[in-house]
């Protein structure tokens, strides 16, 4: 068969090699298409911003003189801690906000508008910055602060076991620690119950071995009143199954104790239980309590007392006075306050709760409060001091155990009870009803410990962080 001749002069060899030239040249084509393609597409998402960030932040319904800082290091927000008073209201403000361009804010999945959403600031907001992109987050955390509460009390439920359930529990801070001497008494066939335990974080407690020189393991009574003085720990009076006590015991460490016994009535205290004892003027005093109950039942009050005991070294006591201008009474509530030591509550020889307010500059002549609206009538209730008011928690009536807080800021004149629970010294809602507790306040920290509801020992140990 002949030759084709080659296609338009060329030959077969020319046309092959322009053939294969031509696929190259589509390939390269295509190759360069695709790269314009890239880098068109790379110049438009480079187009979209991949910034975010919040530039500036104010909520002008709180009037600063200064604008919240914007700190970009560490990605919060805030003002002058001493810029907004405690008692502002920030539940529903609205915030005023500049953005990196292009980017939205948030909070969780709700979009925030410049001086039109509103938000509760009374915990840290995290704001999350979405940028243009879509892709690219930053958080800030925005917190609102304001000027400290000084009548503020944050409260904690310790989360330890504590130290028991025990009906009667009296406590004291000694060096680093907080002691405690827990009973419950003998009833019918139950033998008592009792023991000695210290804490240095309130959640851990530690049972100590006590006993005295005459080899009484302690404590051995119930209703007695502990007490820190003169660096040794003290032990003042109580009730056995038996007999009321006026013995007194003492200890450097809260293992080893000396128990001394007044030879002589006329030199201490009579016996007594439900007696109160407070540090004031450089003495210890005792006063009031109670003789022993009727039928020598533990769980009934006996004579009421109203005589005013003190001593210098714990050994020589003064009878400050036999009677008190207050009425007897057991179970009130005793503590110092404004260079006087101050008494509320009680129950009388005649079975009636009290809520009268007395207070005393030297023991012997005391005065009574013309209040207002006193606090109401109770027994084994406490009374702590928080600054210049006073706040009382607890006890009980004949009807009920309480789990209330009345608080005093005019000295003792007014008592208002505590119900909104935005109030910022507010009990928390699972604060146990209690009554024949311990409470007292340290370095600022207010401990609520022990005591019993309708008849059951409460374990919960209690912290209050005052400001």
């Amino acid at each position: 068969m002949p030759e084709a001749p080659a296609s338009r002069g060329y030959s077969h060899a020319e046309t092959k090699v322009r053939s294969i030239m031509h696929r190259k040249n589509i390939h390269v084509i295509c190759i360069l298409l695709i790269g314009l393609f890239i880098i068109t597409s790379c110049e438009k998402e480079e187009r979209t911003s991949k910034m975010a960030g919040i530039l500036e932040f104010d909520i002008p319904g709180l009037g600063l003189d200064q604008p919240f800082v914007v700190n970009q290091l560490a990605r919060t927000v805030y003002n002058s801690p001493d810029s907004i008073h405690y008692a502002t209201d920030i539940r529903a403000l609205k915030a005023t906000f500049g953005l990196t361009p292009g980017s939205v804010l948030k909070v969780g999945d709700s979009v925030q508008v410049s001086g039109v959403t509103v938000n509760d600031f009374r915990n840290p907001i995290t704001y999350t910055v979405v940028a243009e992109d879509g892709k690219t987050v930053r958080n800030y955390t925005v917190r609102v602060i304001k000027t400290l509460d000084p009548k503020a009390v944050s409260w904690q439920k310790m989360t330890g076991p504590g130290f028991g359930r025990f009906l009667d529990a009296t406590a004291t801070v000694f060096g680093t620690a907080i002691y405690t001497a827990a009973f419950t008494p003998a009833v019918n066939t139950t033998p008592a119950s009792f023991g000695m335990y210290y804490t240095n974080n309130g959640a851990t407690w530690i049972r100590v071995k006590a006993a005295d020189n005459k080899k009484d393991s302690l404590p051995l009574a119930a209703h007695g009143r502990m007490a820190t003085f003169q660096n040794k720990l003290w032990l003042l009076g109580g009730l056995t199954k038996d007999a009321v006590l006026n013995k007194i015991w003492s200890s450097e460490d809260g293992t080893s104790w000396t128990v001394s016994e007044a030879t002589d009535p006329a030199a201490r205290w009579s016996p007594r239980e439900r007696l109160n004892a407070v540090v004031f003027q450089d003495k210890l005093w005792v006063i009031g309590g109670s003789l022993l109950p009727a039928g020598g039942n533990p769980s009934l009050n006996g004579t009421a007392l109203n005589d005013v005991w003190n001593t210098a070294d714990g050994v020589t006591w003064t009878k400050v006075t036999a009677a008190a201008t207050f009425p007897p009474r057991s179970n009130p509530a005793v503590f110092v306050y404004k260079d006087r030591i101050w008494l509320t509550g009680g129950i009388d020889n005649n079975q009636q709760y009290l809520n009268d307010v007395w207070n005393t500059a030297d023991g012997v002549t005391w005065t009574k409060v013309a209040a207002q609206t006193p606090p109401p009538a109770r027994n084994g209730h406490k009374v702590l001091v928080n600054k210049a008011q006073l706040l009382l928690i607890g006890g009980a009536d004949n009807s009920a155990t309480y789990n209330d807080l009345w608080v005093s800021a005019d000295d003792g004149l007014n008592w208002a009870k505590i119900t909104d629970p935005e109030d910022s010294r507010a009990l928390p809602a699972d604060f146990p009803q209690r009554a024949y507790f311990d409470a007292f306040t340290s370095n600022k920290v207010i401990w609520i410990l022990g005591g019993q509801n309708d008849g059951a020992g409460v374990q919960e140990v209690w912290r209050g962080q005052m400001n």
